[in-house]
């Protein structure tokens, strides 16, 4: 009377739980393609390979066990654990194989009479154009889901929804042959279109390539385009970079990661990578750098640096790039115009400091359109003194430079270094005027940019 009135219920809830098993049916993950419809980011057809432990002849676990376990690269003891684990019927061995590993798993059972292993299609992503685009596309992780970049800031379009088959089983967990199945289809997720370019990405790779090459650069370098008047991305790279088919390898950029690592001791030495004598000092090379300790596992560190997306992830100090932000705020503040002259004589004082172009060039006196092109700090130190503090930071606020961008890629840092107009004083102002003070993200330095020229609007990329 208790089992059957008072917890009736509860009851058949557990026995359906048990009688009804269903499977996944993976959907589809959307294609990336760029603006001039190149496929960026696609789907190959693998298989998963599982085992139904209760369904498998004890006669031949060992057998079944040693023969999987060559195939699929796994431990044989550890599957024969798993396969004399007869309380569950659904025991994963490995995830997105290929055709000829799933060929070589069905013969073997075939051959040697192994039941109770599955061979599911599945699939898994690809990336036709491998390293190109990576740092801005990402990858997806063993799941499937979207990890890093583009996959992962708009997985919810690109994964789509998984259908799945209930069966119902019997006692023992297999299905009952007459007993019906029900199929929920999986929706397959949205293609996703960039405004990246291929063809304009292929130069600015090659190029960018070339110019860390050519400057012996020890921290990546990074290059972005831009449509000043929409912020559409047209390219964007980061290098060196990785293969997002295969993102856990940094083999490639094994040395230079190891140099990077060198060259930056105080971001890593908190985590005892680099090697010791024995009373505590550290080892160093013929140049004065730390040496890595061959024993210290960086494998972290080296893919997190090659994963990186250095155009937002990480702050510079922009240099004379910078003096076309402090231009624009002279001319639309009205503190300059386009002949506004002032006298650079190559050394300039502000309190303790003395400021110098360089080279030591002395400019002589110049209009705005000159001190541009001659890249003079004297010039644009005087016109940062004519703004003022508190005017030169309310630009400053107004060009973006305090916040994120807004950008549709995850991992936008919101760590800024910069002054108020509260702590700017004479000398930090003299150094923002030409870029020295601030560190901002290359993307912001884009977008500030693309302002000055477009009318003053701050475009979200």
């Amino acid at each position: 009377a208790w089992l059957q009135l008072a917890g009736a219920d509860g009851y058949a809830q557990r026995a359906l739980g048990q009688q009804l098993r269903d499977t996944a049916v993976p959907a589809g993950r959307g294609l990336i393609l760029s603006a001039d419809g190149v496929v960026l980011a696609t789907n190959a057809s693998c298989w998963t390979i599982r085992a139904c432990p209760r369904e498998m002849p004890e006669a031949r676990l060992e057998l079944a066990a040693q023969g999987l376990g060559d195939i699929l690269e796994l431990d044989p003891a550890r599957l024969l654990e798993q396969f004399r684990q007869r309380s569950s019927n659904d025991c994963l061995l490995r995830r997105r194989v290929d055709q000829d590993t799933a060929g070589a798993v069905r013969d073997f059972c075939q051959q040697n009479g192994i039941a109770g292993i599955r061979i599911l299609q599945d699939t898994r992503r690809q990336y036709p154009e491998g390293a190109f685009l990576a740092s801005v596309l990402g990858f997806t992780n063993a799941d499937g889901e979207g990890f890093y970049g583009l996959e992962k800031s708009y997985d919810d379009i690109l994964s789509g929804t998984d259908g799945r088959t209930v069966t119902i089983r019997n006692a023992r967990g297999n299905a009952i042959a007459d007993g019906g199945a029900v199929t929920y289809d999986a929706k397959d997720g949205d293609s996703l279109v960039l405004t990246l370019d291929t063809t304009i990405q292929e130069v600015v790779e090659k190029y960018l390539n070339e110019a860390i090459a050519a400057n012996d650069v020890e921290n990546r370098g990074c290059a972005i385009v831009m449509d000043v008047n929409t912020g559409a991305i047209l390219a964007m790279a980061s290098k060196p970079d990785f293969d997002p088919n295969d993102p856990n390898s940094y083999e490639a950029n094994l040395a230079y990661l190891q140099e990077l690592l060198c060259a930056e001791p105080e971001l890593y030495e908190q985590y005892g990578i680099f090697l010791q004598n024995e009373d505590g000092t550290y080892v160093l090379d013929e140049n004065g750098d730390r040496v890595l300790d061959p024993e210290a596992d960086c494998s972290g560190y080296f893919r997190d640096i090659q994963w990186k997306n250095k155009n937002i992830t990480e702050l510079y100090y922009p240099g004379s790039v910078f003096k076309v932000i402090t231009a624009a705020m002279g001319v639309d503040s009205g503190n300059a115009n386009y002949n506004t002259t002032l006298n650079c004589s190559g050394a300039y004082a502000v309190a303790k400091e003395t400021y110098r172009c360089a080279g030591r060039k002395s400019h002589g006196d110049q209009n705005l359109a000159e001190a541009l092109r001659n890249s003079c700090n004297i010039y644009f130190i005087q016109l940062g003194q004519r703004l003022g503090s508190s005017l030169f930071y309310d630009y400053f606020k107004s060009f973006g430079f305090t916040e994120r961008t807004g950008v549709d890629l995850p991992n936008e840092t919101g760590y800024m270094q910069y002054y108020t107009d509260q702590n700017m004083g004479e000398v930090e102002l003299a150094s923002s005027a030409f870029g020295q003070a601030m560190a901002i993200t290359p993307l912001q330095t884009c977008t500030a940019i693309a302002a000055c020229v477009n009318g003053g609007y701050l475009v979200t990329p």
